[in-house]
């Protein structure tokens, strides 16, 4: 089963593979990852490494980045406070 970050990487990857007009096998050859991990990817069957998905994405002119989910709720504890009580 895929996790939802999986689904969205796949996603991501397929819309990106078509907006450059190539197939797996391509990108395959651009990333210098073998076309059976490029398709594990595409179907969200795969657990990639960082470096992985750096490449492969790298090859697409694409960058990685994490973002917040979204702002901080003043009234939610902060992960420190969060972490402290589940410590204690």
């Amino acid at each position: 089963m895929s996790s939802p970050l999986r689904r969205q990487v796949a996603q991501q990857l397929r819309a990106s593979m078509r907006r450059a007009g190539i197939n797996g096998k391509q990108l395959a050859a651009l990333s210098g990852v073998s076309e059976a991990s490029i398709s594990q990817l595409n179907q969200a069957n795969s657990n990639p490494t960082l470096q992985m998905l750096e490449t492969v994405f790298a090859a697409l002119e694409h960058q990685l980045r994490l973002e917040p989910l979204s702002a901080p709720d003043r009234g939610r504890a902060s992960l420190s406070e969060q972490l402290a009580q589940v410590l204690r």
